[in-house]
Order: structure tokens, then sequence, then C-alpha cells
């Protein structure tokens, strides 16, 4: 069985992060043949670790993911595929443009619980026209089934829609251990957030409540670039707390830094799935995160929850784990067992599993045509 992922780039980020754990454990399966088409290149580590791995080719289209032309580059590609599976914005769209006349079985795997397409009521009409060329859509959690159910008008029992969580490499992070040195370049308790500085991800909340925190040794450290850098940069200034925000970039290493750090945060707006809650929790780490659909999913009572956009939660949160060594440690242990059920392998499995049904035709797609 040949499966065909596309993705707009392998550019930092959860997606990407996602797809690149993923491709290597269904293709180690026996029987299939992966291959993936990104349209743009990165250059990212993500990037280099695909290509890398000799049981994935790998091709670049080398034009954006919004290209006009890009649906006919991507036909001779679905045309050889069995299967083709689709990642992201635009790309869910050529995908779907791409398969006309041809008729292969598509998934889109859907990463979120909002995007700013649904902020125009106007959008439905393309949007449930795109969604519903798709035989399957992958929800990464509950929550982004509920919103993706709510948006395009399914019913709840919808058989196209299949919720299959994330997974990561366990062991990678609980098995890691913290460098030697300092990892953050300064002294002190670090509050850890490894995300991309989009608007979605809130680091000005985590920023702010450095004000009113009242451990004094505590200083966050962000690991991730993205197009909110900058100001978040310019706010821990003129909050006047810029000694106590340290900028990592991009880092490769973020299963050591999860082991160097006292408490990690995830303060978004809105989240899929939080695949760095995960990946905190693996590693032993206490973690913070917003109260939204999609983190309150996969956090649950393994950590602390607050009102999304709210300074002073977040500190009074901090403080409780900085502060209390045996709630610290209950946190670190009880996190560290639940996030086993988030393997990569399991993740893997049920691809594999849905990939099969398809091919087997046991469940009518709600749409009976797609050319």
């Amino acid at each position: 069985m040949k499966i065909t992922h596309v993705i707009s780039s392998l550019a930092t980020g959860g997606a990407q992060r996602i797809v690149a754990d993923l491709l290597p454990e269904i293709a180690a399966a026996k029987d299939i043949e992966v291959k993936l088409v990104a349209f743009s290149r990165s250059g990212s580590d993500i990037e280099n670790e695909l290509l890398s791995c000799p049981r994935i080719k790998t091709t670049f289209l080398d034009i954006s993911s919004r290209h006009p032309a890009g649906w006919r580059r991507l036909r001779p590609f679905i045309r050889e595929a069995d299967i083709v599976h689709a990642h992201l914005f635009p790309v869910n769209y050529q995908v779907a443009l791409a398969n006309i006349g041809i008729g292969k079985p598509l998934v889109f795997t859907e990463h979120s619980t909002h995007n700013k397409r649904r902020d125009h009521r106007w959008l439905r009409i393309p949007e449930r026209w795109m969604y519903g060329r798709y035989d399957r859509i992958v929800a990464i959690s509950k929550g982004v089934e509920e919103a993706l159910a709510g948006w395009i008008g399914a019913s709840a029992d919808d058989p196209r829609i299949l919720v299959i969580a994330n997974g990561i490499d366990i062991k990678r992070f609980s098995e890691s251990r913290p460098p030697g040195g300092n990892s953050f370049g300064r002294e002190g308790r670090a509050i850890l957030m490894v995300s991309r500085f989009t608007a979605a991800k809130d680091h000005a909340s985590v920023v702010k409540s450095l004000r009113h925190i009242k451990a004094d040794d505590a200083f966050v450290a962000f690991a991730g670039e993205g197009p909110t850098l900058d100001s978040v940069r310019e706010l821990a200034g003129s909050e006047g707390v810029a000694d106590r925000v340290v900028f990592l970039g991009n880092r490769t290493d973020i299963p050591e830094l999860v082991k160097s750090a006292s408490v990690g945060v995830q303060a978004s707006h809105w989240e899929g799935f939080g695949l760095t809650v995960v990946e905190m929790m693996a590693g032993a780490l206490p973690v913070v995160a917003s109260d939204v659909s999609g983190l309150r999913e996969i956090v649950g009572d393994k950590g602390l929850l607050v009102l999304p956009g709210n300074a002073c939660a977040l500190a009074e949160a901090f403080d409780r784990i900085l502060g209390d060594t045996t709630l610290s440690g209950r946190m670190s242990r009880e996190g560290m067992e639940y996030a086993r059920q988030f393997s990569i392998g399991k993740c893997a499995e049920r691809h594999i599993d849905m990939y099969k049904e398809i091919a087997r035709q046991e469940l009518r797609p709600l749409r009976s045509s797609r050319s």
C-alpha cells in the first residue's frame, strides 16, 4: 500500500513535528510504502531529520503552498498513490483540487480547534466543499473533532471524522538527562515554554506573569521562533522583566531543556492537542496550561489549568509548584506515567488501521463521489 503525505513545508512546528515522528513508524510496517511531498524547503532540523530516513522518499515542489498551480504539480503524486494524506492549510485545498478526476482516497489531519477562516461565516461554503472531498478527517483531540463538526455542520456520528491523539517518542524524554553546565545561560529556576511565537500561543501573558511571581529566582525560558518574537521581546522590556526572560531560539535539545527546567507552561488561547505539554510530562516536568479545549483534554488533573490570558493566574500556578515540593513531586510522577499513553507507536498503529480500513472500504465515505 502506497501512502503519500503532503505538507506545506517542514519548518519547525507542531504539525511538522508529528509528521516527522509518525512517518518513520508507519514506514516500518509491513507492506506499506511512505512518501512525503512538501511544497517548499525550510532547512529546518525536522526537515534534515526526515531526509536522513532511508525508508521515506521526500520530494519538494519548490513552490509556495499558495501557488495557484500547486494542485497541478500534485496530480502525478496523487495518481501513483493508493491513499493521500494532507496536512495544514492551504494544502488541504490543493490536494482536494488535484484529486478531481482522479478519485483517490483522501485523508486530512485537522491539527487545531480554531483557525482564522472560521472567523468568516461565508467561508463555510468553500470549507464544506473542501472537507467533503476527504474520505477521513483525523482530529488530533476530541476538542478538535467537536470544533470541526460544528464548523462544517457534521453530525456527531459522522463516520469520516476519527480522533487519533498525537504521539511522541516517550523514551526520548523520559530517559534524557540534564546536560552538564547551565542550560539556560543564567542561574535560577526556569519556567520553560516550547512553542512557535504566534498570537495563539500567548507568550505575552507568560511574560506579564513575571511581575506577579513571588519566587525571586524564577525566570522564563522560551524555545522557538516565529512572527510575534520581536513583539514579545519588546513587551519584556516595557514590563521591566527583560532580565528574567531568556530567548533560546529553535533548539534540538528539548528533552534536555525539559530535564533542566522547574516548571513547564503552555499558555495558548487555543490548542489542538498540546504536544509540548505531553513531552514535558513525559520528561517528569510539572506543567501549567491554559484551560482550553485541547489542553484541558490532555492535561486533565495531572497539571494545573488556568484561564487563558490571565497573567496573575499563571503567576499563582507557578508559585504553587515552585513553593511546594510535595505537589511538584506528585505532578512529576503522575504526569510521567500518564504521558505513556501518548506514544508515537500507538499513534502509528491507529493510522495504519485507518489506512487498511480505507483500503478495504469498510466505511462508506459521507460523500460518495470525489471526482
